[in-house]
């Protein structure tokens, strides 16, 4: 059943129209067409496309002067009983959209964004906040484009780097609550952006993230592991810091970071060296 929402107040009536008018037209195709809105969001604005006239301790009060849009956003969460995982191993798993990562949502300060979750678990409810299933793979990022207090040449988008479990999260649930002393288990490996190779096998592939010579990279880097943390690092490069959890802070840089469970980073990334591979 599709309930039709209702317009926010900061939302103008004609936008409204026109994106409930594409989301709704011919309710058969209800979600071919919101996902297309989520997979083309519009071009992205780099920071000296917004206000210039926000401080960073008023990021929070300022209102957006960005046109507003209202993005559309539909998730469907699966399970998988044979699932080939990053690293080329056959595991269960539950998916967004039947794809690991989950689909990025992406949105400009002050949109609205509407998100309707179809629950298809066979024998689960879906919870957003339940650590266990996004330790099973339901876990996507979220990006607000807006002010900045740097300015950036292209924007490379989230980059997700989590540990990764053969067992499912469930089974290392029950484990925990049995054993009274010992540390946690060890993960079979780390992904980047989804990716990861088989330590033990041959199977999987490594990420390649490529830089423009010259250029300024944004990079969002988020830790979304389930146990561990992380000392993040760029042979021969720095990162200058923008944001950390999303709160807009005075340019830093940095030779490597510390990321907990959770945490965030906005960092810039120039490409200032020789052309070359960076292990």
């Amino acid at each position: 059943m599709y309930v039709q929402p209702k317009r926010p107040d900061f939302v103008r009536q004609q936008v409204w129209d026109q994106e409930m008018g594409r989301a709704t037209s011919g309710l058969p195709s209800l979600v071919i067409k919101m996902d297309i809105l989520l997979f083309n969001p519009s071009p992205v604005r780099l920071p000296q496309d917004w206000p210039t006239d926000i401080e960073i301790d008023q990021y929070v009060r300022h209102t957006p002067k960005a046109s507003y849009k209202a993005r559309l956003v539909t998730l469907r969460i699966t399970n998988m009983t044979n699932w080939v995982g990053p690293d080329g191993v056959v595991k269960p798993a539950m998916l967004i959209n039947n794809t690991f990562l989950g689909p990025t949502i992406a949105a400009d300060w002050g949109d609205y964004v509407q998100v309707n979750v179809y629950n298809d678990l066979q024998h689960n409810g879906y919870h957003s906040h339940y650590s266990n299933q996004y330790g099973n793979r339901v876990v996507g990022a979220l990006i607000v484009n807006g002010p900045a207090s740097a300015n950036y040449d292209i924007d490379l988008g989230p980059y997700m780097i989590q540990d990764y479990y053969r067992q499912t999260a469930d089974r290392f649930h029950y484990v925990a609550e049995l054993v009274q002393n010992g540390p946690p288990p060890d993960s079979n490996t780390i992904t980047f952006r989804g990716k990861s190779i088989n330590p033990t096998g041959s199977g999987g592939s490594y990420d390649r993230l490529i830089l423009t010579p010259g250029k300024k990279h944004l990079l969002r880097l988020i830790n979304a592991s389930v146990d561990n943390s992380f000392t993040i690092s760029l042979v021969g490069h720095n990162f200058t810091v923008i944001a950390t959890d999303f709160v807009p802070v005075t340019p830093v840089i940095r030779s490597k970071l510390f990321m907990a469970v959770g945490q965030r980073y906005d960092v810039i990334v120039e490409a200032n060296h020789a052309v070359g591979r960076l292990l």
